[in-house]
């Protein structure tokens, strides 16, 4: 309880900026990363400060109140991820979790109108959730940028490294097979080469 009274500016911050629209702002840098993960961390512990104001509510026997708190501590963890990589994605996942399972001890004492809102509000979050897919691209995309093909590589181990070379190699296979299918003129002042073939990309 100490410790939530100690931080009631830190939720007058989290309330002002429910009110808005809200993305994480990526930038393709280790050392953005390494400051988003903090920043992540911190996000996680807001979402258990405001279950605790929520819990205080409930044990207090102010169900309308409590009823509120847990609503907006759910809207604050879908706001985790928008927009972010998987690290933003698996943790505002938990969070709603973890809103939801400290809920639970709330329902049976729910009014009709309340248990609505609360269905309504999971039902639009999940529904306005990104595709794993699409945060799967994204992260992949990121990444790349950051990174580079050569700095992944690096960073694999034997096995995952074959596998990717190998996946490269493939691609390239199709590249050609797709390239000699399709009639090209030759252009100007261009000799004309035999293409090589997968496995001499491979070397």
């Amino acid at each position: 309880m100490t410790w939530v009274s100690l931080n009631s500016e830190s939720y007058t911050l989290v309330r002002a900026g429910l009110g808005k629209s809200s993305r994480v702002a990526i930038a393709a840098s280790d050392q953005w990363f390494s400051k988003h993960t903090n920043d992540v961390y911190r996000l996680e512990r807001l979402t258990h400060f405001m279950i605790a104001r929520a819990k205080i509510a409930e044990i207090e026997g102010h169900g309308n109140a409590a009823f509120d708190r847990y609503m907006e501590a759910y809207r604050f963890a879908a706001e985790i991820g928008r927009g972010g990589l998987a690290l933003d994605f698996l943790s505002g996942l938990s969070c709603k979790a973890l809103v939801l399972r400290s809920f639970m001890s709330l329902v049976p004492s729910l009014t009709p109108l309340q248990a609505n809102h609360a269905l309504q509000l999971i039902d639009r979050t999940e529904n306005e959730t990104e595709q794993v897919t699409v945060i799967d691209k994204r992260s992949h995309r990121w990444e790349y940028a950051t990174y580079g093909l050569k700095r992944r590589l690096a960073k694999m181990d034997g096995h995952s490294r074959r596998n990717c070379e190998e996946s490269l190699i493939e691609t390239l296979g199709v590249v050609e097979e797709m390239d000699a299918k399709s009639p090209r003129k030759p252009r100007k002042g261009v000799p004309q080469t035999g293409s090589r073939t997968t496995s001499e990309v491979s070397r």
